[in-house]
């Protein structure tokens, strides 16, 4: 360890004291002995027998017998520890003279010595937006601490809370590595450019705000910008009156609405990422524009796009197997290929609970997991069970819209309509950015009602042609409430591009309807309108 530039070993145990007692790891018990066994081994100069059977046999307790291809206990740990440290580093770490990395591939950590203001940085964003000497393939944002515009200060601690808040909240997001608040305290009073700030901390993304008081209004304005060009890829602004909510909900709602607007699986980050991934083959893509595919076919749906993802994914998780989000998603899309026909495996059911075990035994944490087991029990009719999962996937980040949205579609067609077209209308003010099948749910309660004419308004907002659903629900409410134009257009492109469902409506229907009035109700809707349609 003597090399100049080097870290000392006496550094490097600092380092290491300093992870181990930090909150990320003060409560880890395995992972901080793994991290400890392996840096304190490397010191003494025995990293050539850092193997996974020693690991496993001196951490992790397994007998002698230990067999890696049978029990992956050091694999799994690794990916915990890696992403542990990569959260360490972009939060409390993210200022530290030393970074311990533990490579891919190898369970001998590296030592990096902190380069001035920052690790060793690049003199541009990488693509994609990952710290440099990170392994995080996923975009990377900063939030600037955001400026009290005014002669008043009775609320300018609104700013700093807004800026720890937006940090605290991004943090949630899998895929996206913030950088922590100390990191950026620095450029409070700073005139640093966002392109300079993007080289200082080796960030893709930066967002900068101001808070202004007038009277009694308060006026919040936030912008998203992209340090490969330069330019706004999100800006908002958004006022609220004192006289009528208190300091802290004005401050909740502000965060809700710029961390879902940003963030969120379909937020300015994510949709602009997709749109640099379009044309590139599956087995070039990352195994985060490999997720991105996912939500790309999500949106716009079909054989192609599910095609894609399931390809990327499932290369994804073969480069990467440590990988829980992209688990997590290709067992969504194994229920899927059933749901719509879409060449599906051997056993699309167990495929997917497959998949989603995998995902929670990497990541227990992981949101994707937790909705896509929800899926599971849905279409396995154990409903009581489905909301629990959903119920699960919301608390563990109220911010994602996209997710918690599919949760209450699930927690809606499980047999509680009502509250879960309240939790969709509330993430669609959040971000509009969703799949249009989210409003399957708020039709249905119109059909409860006999609202017809309301539950077409629903049925156009689908918008998801390559799916037999656009058609089918457009065609049934419009006969429902006697719109023959509408009926007639709907139903013979219903018939003409989905000819084998509308052979035999039934069993596609109930694949995610379930009661038998909304059933009959859909049906009766449907031969009113092939009546108009004369076919």
């Amino acid at each position: 360890m003597s090399d100049e530039g080097t870290p000392t070993n006496e550094q490097v145990q600092e380092q290491l004291d300093r992870i181990l007692a930090s909150p990320s790891f003060r409560t880890t018990g395995r992972l901080s002995d793994f991290l400890r066994f392996v840096v304190q081994e490397t010191l003494a100069g025995g990293q050539h027998q850092i193997k996974g059977y020693t690991v496993a046999t001196r951490v992790f307790d397994r007998p002698d017998s230990f067999d890696a291809k049978a029990d992956p206990v050091v694999r799994i740990q690794a990916g915990r520890l890696r992403r542990r440290l990569a959260e360490y580093y972009s939060k409390d770490g993210a200022a530290d003279p030393i970074r311990i990395e533990l490579p891919k591939g190898s369970y001998v950590p590296m030592f990096l010595r902190a380069g001035e203001g920052g690790y060793s940085l690049p003199d541009s964003p990488a693509a994609s937006g990952g710290p440099a000497g990170s392994r995080f393939e996923g975009p990377s944002v900063a939030v600037l601490p955001f400026v009290y515009i005014g002669d008043v200060s009775d609320v300018s601690f609104l700013a700093d809370g807004i800026t720890e808040e937006l940090v605290v909240s991004l943090s949630r997001f899998q895929g996206l590595a913030v950088i922590g608040r100390q990191s950026t305290l620095r450029y409070k009073q700073s005139d640093a450019t966002v392109e300079q700030v993007s080289r200082d901390l080796g960030v893709r993304f930066v967002v900068t705000g101001s808070v202004r008081k007038i009277g009694d209004t308060i006026r919040v304005a936030a912008q998203l910008t992209d340090a490969v060009d330069s330019s706004q890829r999100w800006a908002d602004t958004l006022q609220r009156d004192l006289t009528t909510a208190g300091l802290f909900a004005i401050q909740d709602e502000i965060t809700h609405r710029v961390v879902a607007s940003i963030g969120d699986e379909y937020g300015a980050i994510p949709r602009q990422l997709t749109r640099e991934t379009r044309g590139k083959p599956p087995h070039e893509l990352s195994a985060y524009e490999a997720s991105l595919q996912f939500y790309q076919y999500n949106a716009v749906t079909g054989l192609e796009a599910h095609s894609r993802a399931r390809r990327a994914l499932e290369r994804a998780v073969e480069v990467d197997p440590e990988y829980a989000l992209a688990w997590a998603q290709l067992g969504e899309l194994y229920l899927d290929s059933q749901s719509f026909g879409y060449d599906p495996p051997d056993d699309p059911i167990e495929s997917a609970r497959s998949c989603v075990r995998r995902a929670i035994a990497l990541d227990p944490l992981c949101q994707q997991a937790h909705v896509t087991m929800a899926y599971i029990h849905f279409v396995c009719d154990e409903f009581e069970e489905a909301v629990r999962e959903a119920d699960t996937t919301i608390e563990l980040n109220p911010n994602s819209s996209y997710l918690v949205g599919f949760s209450a579609f699930l927690i809606g067609l499980s047999g509680n309509l009502e509250r879960g077209r309240e939790i969709i209308e509330n993430v669609e003010q959040l971000n509009p950015h969703h799949p249009g099948w989210f409003r399957l749910v708020a039709l249905l309660c119109h059909l409860d009602r006999g609202e017809f004419d309301e539950a077409l308004h629903e049925a156009r907002q689908f918008r998801t042609p390559r799916l037999a659903w656009d058609p089918l629900v457009r065609a049934a409410t419009a006969g429902l409430a006697g719109n023959e134009t509408v009926a007639v257009s709907a139903y013979r492109e219903y018939a003409e591009l989905f000819p084998e469902v509308a052979e035999d409506p039934v069993g596609y229907i109930r694949w995610f309807v379930r009661p038998d009035d909304h059933v009959n109700a859909l049906l009766e809707g449907l031969a009113k309108a092939k009546g108009m349609a004369g076919v």
